[in-house]
């Protein structure tokens, strides 16, 4: 069926032959419409349980990472590949792939074999993988060689911050996000991890960061959410609202915007939104709890939001 903009509905979604409600929605162009399809199969073949081959695990999994790379959630594809990396799988196809999702990098972006970009992408992939094994002191290490020798490649100091985000190093990652805005100094993914990394001990001094990042990515919603919960953290609840509620357009599943905004509005004075709020939040969190945990083909894996600018 022809929808907006000239898209077609190649495959609807089914359950035992039967059309239902889609769980996820696939789009794909070009090359990646096979890749597209396959993957539907596979999340099928989870639904009714019969994806218990690991081999057939570990192809649904690599393949659902590249997807997502291509969609550009890189969150989600360096959890997808992560999830691979500890059970232990080993290839340079896994490692390219955990290398370009700390980089944010599409797969079609990707450095020509030989180069110096690809040698930090493996480099960085490596680092990863290091760390999915608690390799902590190796990983860093790689990561310092690599940006030692490689200062002005793009997202090398980002993703340095982001793996010592990991080891719980704040301090060390900040300034290494501040390196990447020395870099580039409209690198809204930087920001945005200054103003995570701030906010619960200094939101005062996140808030700025999270206020750039919204306005130079203003259809980015997690910069929407980061400076609505900054603003509620810095006592301005009434212009904390107007950002939480556009994340709560993008995320109307997630609690945690609910929790937020039945203290904005109970600080405002609105009780009847904060009730709405606090009962959705209630429900949200119920819903979860009722979910029952069967075996995935992401195994124990929980997807986060997406918060990265893509490219």
């Amino acid at each position: 069926a022809d929808v907006a903009r000239g898209g077609y509905i190649l495959s609807e979604a089914s359950l035992g032959g039967m059309v239902t409600s889609p769980r996820a929605l696939i789009i794909a162009t070009g090359s990646e419409v096979a890749l597209a399809l396959d993957a539907q199969k596979l999340l099928a073949a989870e639904n009714i349980g019969v994806i218990k081959d690991q081999q057939l695990r570990i192809v649904a999994l690599y393949h659902m990472g590249l997807l997502e790379l291509r969609a550009g959630k890189y969150g989600a594809a360096k959890e997808t590949f992560g999830q691979l990396a500890r059970d232990h799988i080993r290839s340079k196809e896994l490692t390219s792939g955990m290398g370009l999702a700390a980089l944010l990098m599409k797969p079609q972006d990707s450095p020509g074999e030989g180069t110096p970009g690809s040698s930090i992408v493996q480099g960085v992939g490596e680092a990863e993988i290091l760390l999915t094994a608690n390799d902590f002191d190796q990983a860093k290490q790689r990561y310092a060689l690599l940006t030692s020798e490689y200062p002005e490649y793009p997202n090398l100091h980002f993703a340095f911050g982001r793996l010592l985000l990991e080891t719980h190093e704040t301090d060390q990652a900040v300034h290494e996000f501040e390196m990447e805005l020395q870099r580039d100094p409209k690198n809204v993914n930087s920001m945005l991890e200054i103003g995570v990394a701030r906010e619960l001990v200094d939101p005062h001094g996140g808030l700025p960061y999270a206020e750039a990042a919204a306005k130079l990515a203003p259809d980015l919603p997690f910069a929407h959410y980061l400076l609505g919960m900054l603003r509620l953290d810095t006592g301005d609840a009434a212009a904390a609202i107007p950002e939480l509620e556009i994340a709560r357009k993008a995320y109307p599943a997630e609690a945690g915007v609910y929790f937020s905004l039945g203290k904005a509005y109970a600080r405002v004075g609105r009780k009847e939104d904060a009730g709405k709020a606090r009962a959705e939040f209630a429900r949200l969190n119920a819903q979860v709890a009722k979910q029952q945990a069967g075996p995935t083909i992401y195994g124990e894996q929980v997807k986060s939001l997406d918060k990265e600018l893509p490219h």
